[in-house]
């Protein structure tokens, strides 16, 4: 193998037959397109605590573009951080 997509030995420059295809058989409708996916991944990610600059390489991102518009997601993002201590408070307040 020569390429990183390639059907009889050739590259392959375009996937949108074949994402169409495994998209229909999936029984996804026509708005879930590859960067919706992107974008899942991304988020999804982001949740994990994966580290930023691995999944802005591994999605082929700058650092700014992924932290700019999945930061939010972070656990770490200051919102989230806010809500833990609020939670927790909340918690022992309860207890």
């Amino acid at each position: 193998m020569r390429h990183v997509v390639e059907w009889n030995g050739k590259p392959v420059e375009s996937v949108r037959k074949a994402f169409e295809r495994a998209r229909e058989a999936a029984g996804l409708g026509e708005d879930v397109t590859p960067h919706v996916l992107r974008h899942t991944c991304a988020t999804w990610l982001m949740q994990s605590w994966a580290d930023p600059s691995e999944v802005a390489g591994y999605l082929g991102m700058t650092m700014e573009t992924l932290q700019r518009t999945y930061g939010h997601h972070s656990p770490l993002h200051p919102a989230s951080v806010h809500r833990s201590f609020v939670n927790r408070f909340a918690k022992r307040s309860a207890g």
